[in-house]
């Protein structure tokens, strides 16, 4: 089942103005339809990728 890109920037980030998020839906739809069957074929006892991200230093120039 597709997401709904609307919705999820809407909850997410509701200050990204709507002609914007209506000018990304076409691509986001367009990922979401290449790495959706890539996904499916992910065994379920694989181990999860785990990602730590880090906020820059904001004396390092961030």
């Amino acid at each position: 089942m597709p997401r709904d890109w609307k919705l999820v920037a809407a909850a997410l980030a509701p200050d990204i103005p709507a002609e914007s998020v209506e000018r990304l839906l076409p691509t986001l739809n367009a990922l979401e339809a290449a790495f959706r069957p890539l996904l499916a074929k992910i065994p379920a006892e694989g181990e999860p990728a785990y990602v730590q991200l880090v906020g820059r230093d904001k004396e390092a120039g961030a």
